[in-house]
């Protein structure tokens, strides 16, 4: 029915009368008797959403499930609270355009008002545009009808009717967070290199397949909790709904240009929300420590001295645990191969996250394409029984 870019859902529902609170209603029901219990004709609204460069088009469409005409109708397109009201547009005969309207403190509508659908007939369509923030993961917006009794402007019409809600969401952005897997890229010192083998090929056999021999904790990876944790979560056991987070991007670039071994800290954190607001729950936090640029050098990424000592940036173990107490996180992400900043000998940063069942991403890509607030992530996880972790597919939306 709609572009690939469109997203749509319809829903029905069959009889209500708590229209009269939604509208603002009460100050009538005060005043006049409550209808009588009635049966009221059965409605029905389509809303689909489509992205047009920087702004977002929803299309309303009402539908009469009756044999009869139903009248005097409220057609409202919700404006979600992450994006503002442009314009609406399209509006179709029978029906006129009241305006922009808020019913309470946080749900504001596109309102209509149309005379008239006719038996099992189609009204429609109803067209409105939002701008989204820029901090916006996804817009998601609903509709409604109602067959409203009397008419308009009336202190005696108490609404009741159906509602209609569906939603409609639209990403605007994704941004692949994963770094390609090779023999080449850098490892921690001691771990095995990726081995790719050939087994079958389309000359021969008229197929294509490898054999992989991979260490689990190889390029943009996984740490489960069980990698520092004894009896804490294998990666298979972590449930799906960790694996979808909004993403806190922490950036400090400048320290790590300054000091290789700097480090994330609490005030970091809190530097972060007084410019966001607080983390949200569920939130996975990245260090952006701009590393990513010398990872087509092994030795510059692992930045080693002399006495074999490597030096990058990482999490403060306070941070770690302020993360834990303080905050509600299902897991930390690095640009770097480690967790814990390279200088590390006590691993403490990995001791106190995973133990609690939290997880770690380690050799992130591409954090400065993502905004410091309002991406969600996609985090696709291998479920190797057993494994201490594993290859991910990093993926951002927003």
């Amino acid at each position: 029915m709609c572009g690939p870019q469109v997203y749509e859902a319809m829903a029905r529902a069959w009889s209500r009368r708590d229209f009269l609170k939604m509208l603002g209603g009460a100050m009538a029901a005060a005043v006049l008797p409550r209808p009588q219990p009635t049966v009221w004709p059965w409605l029905a609204v389509e809303i689909s959403g489509a992205r047009e460069g920087d702004r977002i088009t929803f299309t309303l469409t009402v539908r009469n499930l009756t044999e009869e005409t139903i009248s005097d109708l409220y057609v409202a397109g919700h404006v979600p609270r992450n994006a503002d009201f442009v314009a609406a547009t399209a509006t179709p005969e029978r029906a006129w355009f009241r305006g922009f309207e808020a019913e309470s403190s946080d749900l504001q509508s596109a309102v209509w008002l149309a005379e008239s659908v006719p038996p099992k007939g189609v009204l429609g369509p109803f067209r409105y545009q939002v701008a989204p923030h820029p901090a916006a993961i996804m817009v998601s917006a609903h509709g409604f009808v109602s067959w409203r009794w009397p008419i308009y402007g009336e202190a005696a019409s108490a609404p009741a009717g159906v509602i209609v809600r569906t939603s409609a969401q639209v990403f605007r952005r994704k941004v692949d967070l994963t770094y390609v897997q090779n023999p080449n890229f850098p490892i921690w010192p001691g771990a095995p290199r990726l081995q790719i083998e050939n087994v079958f090929n389309h000359a021969q056999h008229g197929f294509y397949a490898n054999r992989w021999h991979i260490y689990e904790h190889h390029g943009t990876h996984m740490d489960a909790p069980v990698h520092f944790g004894k009896n804490a979560l294998t990666i298979e056991r972590l449930p799906a709904e960790v694996l979808v987070a909004p993403a806190a991007v922490i950036d400090i670039r400048d320290r790590a240009r300054r000091n290789p071994d700097a480090q994330v800290t609490p005030e970091d954190i809190r530097a972060w929300e007084r410019r966001y607001g607080r983390l949200p729950d569920g939130a996975v936090v990245f260090m952006w420590s701009g590393w990513g640029a010398r990872v087509h050098d092994e030795a510059a990424f692992r930045n080693m001295d002399e006495k074999g000592v490597m030096h990058f940036p990482g999490f403060h173990p306070d941070t770690a645990e302020f993360l834990l107490r303080e905050r509600s996180i299902v897991g930390i992400g690095v640009d770097t191969l480690s967790l814990d900043y390279g200088a590390s000998t006590d691993f403490k940063t990995h001791y106190t996250i995973l133990p609690a069942n939290k997880w770690g991403l380690e050799n992130v890509a591409n954090l400065g394409r993502v905004p410091p607030a309002g991406a969600t992530v996609f985090v696709g996880a291998l479920r190797i029984e057993g494994a201490s972790g594993g290859p991910v597919r990093l993926i951002a939306v927003w």
